[in-house]
């Protein structure tokens, strides 16, 4: 989890939830774990994370998932997620936090049924007691509440991608990513595997057989191709 989220602690100063910061974090793990080309799954602000990674420190990336999210992000979707954070109240049981999960995201995941709701739910909560507790810092909101224009393009960070196999998952109704961006991605990494998940926005939750197999398929291919340029060059 990063900073503020899950069971990280929360930090004191809000500004520090920056994706700058975070990736430093997540450099931190790297060095401490002695991890090198690992395969990342980023969804949403992760694969932000993921792209600075591989700019940042190359060999730390081996291979990466994008889901639902590329260089431009855009300001319709995040107008709506800054909406909600940091506003919602605390749900009083696990069902009133599914019908919340629902209630927010019914428009760009009309066909999710309760029980995969509650699933949601007990990502997006932590537990104590038996009912549902914070599961991220409020104080994100202030964070996302000053943005108050489009963000920045990382289409140079993108680039660094290029060295590594990588695939991008797109929700058919999201408003994050756009399918002209994932267009210009494909451009960009003519190699890029794309799949896109029917009936669901941002983010696709990875929970359907066919999105699941295909990126298994996806990181299998990849690490095959990783092993064989290892022993081409041994």
């Amino acid at each position: 989890d990063y900073r503020g989220r899950g069971h990280s602690d929360f930090d004191p100063d809000w500004r520090n939830y920056a994706l700058p910061i975070e990736m430093l974090d997540v450099i931190d793990f790297i060095t401490l774990t002695g991890l090198q080309d690992a395969a990342l799954i980023g969804t949403s602000r992760g694969g932000l994370i993921s792209m600075l990674l591989a700019a940042a420190q190359p060999t730390a990336v081996g291979a990466v998932v994008l889901n639902d999210i590329g260089p431009v992000v855009e300001h319709e979707g995040m107008a709506r997620i800054s909406g909600y954070v940091g506003r919602v109240p605390l749900p009083i049981s696990w069902p009133d936090a599914a019908r919340m999960m629902r209630e927010l995201n019914r428009r760009h995941f009309p066909e999710i049924s309760e029980a995969v709701w509650e699933n949601v739910a007990r990502q997006w909560y932590n537990e104590k007691n038996g009912k549902p507790a914070p599961g991220y810092d409020s104080n994100l909101g202030n964070a996302l509440s000053v943005l108050d224009g489009p963000m920045p393009t990382l289409w140079p960070q993108f680039e660094a991608l290029k060295r590594v196999p990588l695939m991008v998952v797109r929700g058919e109704n999201s408003d994050i990513l756009t399918a002209q961006t994932v267009d210009e991605m494909r451009r960009r990494h003519p190699a890029m595997a794309t799949v896109t998940v029917p009936n669901q926005g941002h983010a696709p939750l990875l929970k359907d057989p066919t999105t699941t197999e295909a990126i298994r398929h996806f990181l299998t291919a990849a690490d095959a191709g990783r092993q064989f340029a290892t022993l081409a060059s041994a």
